[in-house]
């Protein structure tokens, strides 16, 4: 169950020390573009942020990319370089939050699930409890400014009873 990764996943993961998570859910192997690894690494993580998610990333492959970006304007580098490194190893799921990338992985048939969904499905295999996922959530919106809107964010909670 080979897996890609955006940065916000990885990030917000990072934020709540649940980065376990991903491989608990998946088995890998485990992709991230060069690009968004130097991203997440030059966030704004503190330094002992930082070395907990380089610990937790030393099983994931960091992989060049090549891109050109089709429309001037539309996404980012990290957006298209997850979007090619997506194309060229069809993997099993893309973890992304953000709308724009998750539309256009969707054009091409692939998985995705943002950080509400790896939390969602800990919760359905009952790797996580859903008081624990809940609270995770709750601290990620309020702490970490995971931004959601209350339908979307409604909907997640009816979907964990």
């Amino acid at each position: 169950m080979s897996v890609i990764s955006d940065a916000s996943p990885l990030i917000f993961l990072s934020k709540i020390e649940e980065l376990s998570l991903i491989k608990d859910l998946f088995k890998g192997p485990y992709y991230i573009p060069s690009i968004v690894y130097h991203e997440v690494l030059d966030s704004t993580l503190s330094e002992e942020e930082k070395i907990y998610l380089k610990d937790e990333l030393k099983l994931w492959k960091v992989k060049p990319v090549k891109i050109q970006p089709p429309l001037k304007g539309a996404g980012s580098l990290a957006d298209w370089s997850v979007f090619e490194l997506a194309h060229s190893i069809h993997p099993t799921v893309v973890l992304a939050d953000d709308k724009f990338l998750r539309n256009i992985l969707a054009t091409r048939g692939l998985l995705t699930l943002g950080t509400l969904g790896l939390l969602n499905l800990a919760a359905s295999k009952k790797i996580r409890s859903k008081e624990k996922i809940i609270e995770l959530a709750d601290l990620l919106v309020e702490k970490f400014n995971l931004w959601i809107d209350a339908p979307t964010y409604s909907k997640f909670l009816k979907s964990l009873k």
